[in-house]
């Protein structure tokens, strides 16, 4: 089992007398309880992302001092970095600032709390206890640091943890997602020190009132051994379904979804077809060209081949090649209109719990022979066609669409149907 901390903060001077590295804060807190892992680390406030989402099993996004809402390239890469790891299969942990980011890629919303600081020791009751927590407090005393907040889970998140004052303190997000607010990693000398260094930031009464709550004892490795323990089954879950569907890899995995998992607005401007009739849609398109992620790197051939059902959902069923494999991946799911029938948004669910975000703006009305569909953000987009040889002229049409809908058509890629070719080892 492979686990990347993902470091989205600098140590400082000030701070490095009691706080070494967040790796080695995290290795000290789950080690003890999941012997198995080996533990690395990305410093991706520097830039320093893995290569693949592949490269690890466990993705494990860190305290910040930053906001998720500023425009830095860094956040919004991790913000992308988080969806492609989650649709494909990857099993995600967020503390404080991670928590906020996972929630926000995903969905959620995340502001600057009218409520203020949160800092020093706090106690946040569990409202559901699952399985992978069997033992430990019903209440447990975290460090936190954090004047943001997750004011709207994801959709299909469950709230674990929450109290008046942060609501959405600990959020399972599906079957491989675990978020928190608190810092279970760090001990009473980080936010002692903390308190000394935000003394004049956060105002005195909050300072008095963290200052007095340190005397709380903290439930860390308590926190730590159910972290552990969803880390561990959701791997365990992630195994079994890619041996399952006969997929070796993460990023085969993923291309179950050919978009965003976790998420199924529809990006600002973007309007989905109307008067759309499924059944005219019914069949196999061909990618014609796509906007690129890591769950769809390489392959060529890529189809979708879609059903009518009886009860009124659509079967899904997409397909590819994967040269670097020599093997087709294909899986199947569901879709299910968003709204009315003629309305061709949708959202597709495969696997796990979660749907991602369908949605047809550019349509052949006439012929139903291509159309150009889009994720829940400007970051996924597909043309498709009936037949994989869509004539020049066409294609350029449709990207010009793609353009006037905001889209970043300079890094569309263009989907090979030749014969599908082996790479050579």
């Amino acid at each position: 089992m492979r686990v990347c901390v993902m470091v989205c903060a600098h140590v400082g001077a000030d701070l490095k007398d009691v706080l070494d590295s967040y790796p080695g804060m995290f290795t000290r807190l789950l080690a003890p309880h999941l012997p198995e892992a080996t533990f690395a680390g990305s410093t991706v406030i520097d830039g320093d992302f893995p290569a693949s989402v592949d490269d690890h099993d466990v993705y494990l996004f860190t305290g910040s001092p930053h906001g998720v809402y500023e425009e830095l390239e860094w956040i919004r890469r991790a913000e992308q970095f988080v969806r492609d790891a989650a649709a494909a299969g990857k099993v995600l942990i967020g503390g404080c600032f991670g928590h906020q980011l996972i929630s926000k890629a995903l969905g959620g919303t995340v502001v600057k709390s009218p409520k203020g600081w949160g800092i020093g020791v706090h106690t946040h009751p569990i409202l559901k206890r699952e399985d992978w927590m069997p033992d430990g407090p019903d209440a447990p005393n975290v460090v936190v640091s954090h004047q943001d907040q997750v004011v709207a889970a994801p959709e299909g998140a469950v709230v674990l943890a929450g109290t008046e004052f942060c609501p959405n303190a600990m959020l399972r997000i599906g079957d491989r997602i675990l978020t928190f607010q608190g810092h279970p990693e760090m001990n009473v000398p980080i936010v002692d020190r903390l308190l000394d260094l935000r003394r004049d930031r956060i105002g005195t009464d909050v300072f008095d009132a963290g200052k007095r709550s340190l005397e709380k004892p903290l439930d860390h490795a308590e926190m730590g051994a159910w972290i552990a323990g969803f880390i561990r089954r959701a791997v365990a879950a992630t195994e079994r379904t890619a041996a399952e569907l006969g997929m070796a890899t993460g990023r085969a995995a993923a291309l179950i979804s050919l978009l965003l998992v976790g998420c199924t607005g529809v990006p600002s401007g973007v309007e989905p077809v109307r008067g759309f009739d499924v059944t005219r849609y019914d069949g196999t398109w061909y990618e014609i060209m796509r906007l690129d992620h890591s769950f769809e790197e390489g392959l060529t051939n890529v189809t979708a081949t879609y059903t009518l059902r009886d009860d009124g959902s659509v079967g899904v069923l997409n397909r590819g090649f994967d040269p670097a494999e020599c093997d087709w991946r294909d899986a199947e799911g569901t879709a299910t209109f968003q709204e009315e029938t003629d309305v061709a948004s949708l959202s597709v669910t495969f696997f796990w719990p979660f749907s991602g975000g369908y949605h047809i703006f550019h349509l052949d009305r006439a012929a139903y022979r291509y159309a150009i569909v889009a994720g829940p953000t400007r970051d996924y987009l597909w043309i498709l066609a009936r037949s994989p040889d869509l004539r020049e002229d066409r294609v350029e049409e449709l990207v010009a669409v793609a353009a006037e809908n905001g889209f970043a058509v300079d890094k569309l890629i263009r989907v090979s149907h030749e014969e599908p070719v082996c790479q050579t080892r």
